[in-house]
């Protein structure tokens, strides 16, 4: 291993600078694909799908490039975007790139890596990933009779992530990404569960600190038309930050991805390989069977600024009853349509289906939304009956760019998903990877409503806030409310009809998050944190809340908040 880096670096510092766009696949909601959003909510970017997340970098190249051959877009942009324009296409370096390679000329040759090498018909990047937090969280708890938990205490917050990432291409069509981040944490308490649920595999040493790894690798191959991804990675299908039917939510999952792009038109397909806690490791191998998921979208661009997207999704797992295959290869046809093939094969499959639209209604104000379908009867959908098997979900946000001060942005999400959304008759397939859902963050039996507001004064400051405010119903011990998707539904429901969102133990939930980032070298930010969260609960939990102010510096990562 110590010879193989050794070599790498050595190819590296021996490497010919230039500047060139950074190879592999985009973190989701990365600086570069905000940049890209806010142009097309201007207007600045038009005919362009930016709703399958992650983007490579060679779709982003093509992106920036439309709006860098257009001279009105140009003369349309703020000086911030301009300049991170100019960055992003790879004419000019990243903040402190020039003064590093003074120090020592290997370091940024590129202007936006650590360390890069450039060839003929090839190239590679490596470049470090850190999130390194400490802080301080105040926390109190307005116990009710029978609430064993603190009231009041004070508890130092960290979080230790350290990794690196190599990207790179080989000839015109190959290209990879592979990123490793090894992960220490301890969180405040009402943080804990839930990003527990967020995490794959992990150890929860001493009570308070988790302990686990995020692995990502993808390898492709792209043409004119089509991009072809294996490895291992997450997926966002939505124009916002939230998803009622694939949502980031959860840890990376391995994936095969078809991506094929013809007129307005964008085609993509995912077949996944879940996690399944629902099932018990092998006493031999230590494994568990898998849960397989199946997704399809075709998102269109339709004339005067709006784009249309329609989805399916289909997860399949073995059960000890079932005497069929664990997977039908007949899922694997990329252009086959999933609802019709389950009622063909008598497949058991747990599937959803959505609709969602977006609409740069005028420059600088775009609408959006969603509807997802989990499972229905037209007779009873809007009767108001309540049924049990009247599953959805929906969306609607906005987002503003630009209005009234350059370089303000405000987006605003609301989103509403019904009792027993997500789950199955079968624990074993319900729409989830590991502990956590598929689809929005906030799970089912619940209603949100989140703002973000976000303003960049010039190319190395920014700052946000962020509130969000949900309310939602939780499961009993014997009594299943519909509010865990890795509970069947059809175990221990009280009732057939009648139900709503937010039944069961009601649960509040409010956080604010202020933040302040300075970019110190590409990547590299510095940053402060004031976060406020309070959960409020009908059950002896009571009120737990906290306000926890850390600080801390990032490279390579985005910023990542407790729910989104």
């Amino acid at each position: 291993m110590r010879f193989f880096v050794a070599s790498i670096l050595t190819i590296l510092l021996c490497s010919q600078a230039s500047f060139a766009q950074v190879d592999g696949i985009l973190h989701i909601n990365s600086p570069l694909q905000q940049f890209l959003e806010r142009q097309q909510t201007k207007g600045l970017l038009n005919n362009v799908l930016l709703s399958h997340q992650p983007l490579s970098a060679y779709e982003a190249l093509d992106y920036l490039e439309g709006i860098a051959d257009d001279p009105d877009a140009v003369a349309q942009l703020s000086p911030t975007d301009r300049q991170l324009l100019d960055r992003f296409l790879g004419s000019r370096p990243g903040p402190g790139a020039e003064a590093a390679q003074r120090v020592w000329n290997p370091l940024f040759r590129n202007g936006q890596d650590l360390f890069s090498v450039e060839g003929e018909d090839y190239g590679l990047q490596l470049s470090p990933l850190l999130y390194l937090t400490a802080g301080v969280a105040n926390q109190s708890a307005d116990a009710k009779e029978g609430n064993e938990s603190p009231a009041n205490e004070q508890l130092t917050t960290w979080r230790n992530t350290r990794g690196v990432r190599a990207a790179g291409h080989l000839g015109d069509h190959l290209f990879f990404e592979t990123r490793v981040e090894e992960n220490q944490r301890v969180d405040p308490i009402v943080n804990r569960e839930i990003i527990g649920e967020r995490i794959g595999e992990r150890y929860f040493r001493d009570g308070a600190t988790y302990d686990y790894w995020v692995v990502t690798g993808v390898a492709g191959v792209r043409t004119k038309y089509t991009e072809i991804r294996f490895g291992r990675d997450r997926n966002l299908w939505a124009a916002g930050r939230g998803s009622t039917l694939l949502s980031n939510y959860t840890t990376t999952y391995d994936q095969i991805q078809l991506r094929t792009k013809v007129w307005r038109l964008q085609y993509t397909n995912v077949f996944a390989a879940l996690g399944n806690r629902a099932v018990e490791r092998d006493s031999i191998t230590s494994q568990r069977r898998a849960r397989y998921g199946v997704f399809h979208r075709l998102a269109m661009d339709l004339p005067g600024r709006i784009q249309i997207g329609i989805s399916e999704a289909s997860i399949l797992a073995p059960t000890p009853e079932d005497r069929g295959p664990e997977f039908y290869m007949a899922y694997l046809n990329p252009i086959i349509f999933i609802r019709a093939l389950d009622f063909e094969l008598g497949s058991p499959a747990n599937m959803l289906i959505a609709l969602d639209a977006q609409w740069v209604a005028l420059d600088g104000v775009q609408l959006y939304g969603q509807f997802m379908l989990d499972e229905f009867r037209a007779s009873e959908l809007f009767s108001g009956s309540g049924w049990i098997n009247n599953k959805w979900g929906a969306l609607a946000g906005f987002h503003l760019v630009g209005i009234g001060v350059p370089d303000f942005e405000l987006r605003g999400e609301y989103a509403r998903v019904r009792p027993y959304t997500y789950s199955s008759r079968d624990a074993e397939r319900a729409y989830a990877h590991n502990f956590g859902t598929l689809g929005h963050p906030f799970g089912p039996n619940a209603e949100s409503v989140t703002l973000w507001a976000t303003y960049r004064p010039s190319e190395r400051i920014s700052a946000s806030i962020s509130a969000f405010h949900g309310r939602r119903g939780r499961n009993e011990a014997m009594v299943n409310w519909g509010g865990d998707p890795l509970t069947p539904y059809t175990e221990n429901a009280p009732m057939e009809f009648g139900n709503y969102v937010g039944q069961g133990i009601s649960q509040t939930e409010t956080r604010l998050t202020a933040r302040a980032s300075f970019e110190l070298l590409h990547s590299l930010f510095v940053e402060g944190i004031a976060d406020y969260a309070s959960i409020n609960e009908d059950s002896p939990n009571g009120q737990r809340s906290y306000l926890n102010v850390s600080g801390g510096i990032r490279w390579g990562l985005p910023y990542q908040s407790a729910r989104y």
